[in-house]
């Protein structure tokens, strides 16, 4: 995964702070709270897209968490959208 650009990772990790701030900030304010499970699902799109990565560079120890992450998010973001929404 070293051969990816300092600019793709760092883009990465900022959107994962914004959409990790997104999916706690709505719910305990309750200012946008729509906003919550459209977090989960980007936090679940970017998890896939990591372990896609890690995939194709052979780099299989991190991808557990990566699968993992896109798990929870999609059970998050399926328990927002339909089972219980804000």
């Amino acid at each position: 995964m070293r051969e990816l650009p300092r600019g793709l990772w760092a883009v990465l990790g900022a959107f994962g702070c914004l959409a990790g701030l997104a999916l706690v900030i709505p719910g305990a304010t309750n200012v946008l709270p729509d906003l919550t499970p459209i977090a989960a699902v980007a936090v679940a799109a970017q998890s896939v897209l990591i372990s896609a990565f890690y995939i194709y560079y052979r780099d299989f120890s991190p991808m557990m968490y990566s699968s993992a992450m896109a798990v929870v998010a999609a059970f998050v973001s399926y328990g927002r959208f339909a089972l219980a929404p804000l």
